[in-house]
């Protein structure tokens, strides 16, 4: 089945690519995530506009992206190391317990 590809999906292709896929894989999982749109006469004539809509999207998400990575490389993040607590009866092996209940065979 050909689909026009919404998002990027790997594996398969590109976002605005023409693919040839699997009916199953286009119905149950291509279909419902909207991540493609069955190839029909009328949405191939439609590709230019998808693939603008696509590339407009890209556009703003990489400009978000790049915003937040400039106010991420502004932030210093300062960690304190802790000290560790005492070992409690909690925290041992149960190996101990099971040696003094069950002893190794010696046969």
């Amino acid at each position: 089945m050909k689909v026009i590809l919404l998002a990027d999906v790997r594996g398969v292709g590109e976002a605005g690519a023409v693919e040839n896929v699997a009916d199953g894989y286009a119905r149950n999982f291509l279909f419902p995530r909207k991540l493609a749109i069955p190839a029909s006469e009328g949405s191939l004539k439609n590709l230019d506009q998808h693939r603008t809509t696509i590339r407009r999207r890209q556009v703003r998400e990489a400009g978000t992206a790049q915003a937040l990575a400039e106010r991420l490389s502004q932030v210093t993040i300062k960690l304190k190391p802790r000290r560790a607590r005492p070992a409690s009866s909690t925290d041992r092996s149960p190996m101990p317990r099971w040696r003094k209940r069950y002893p190794p065979s010696t046969a």
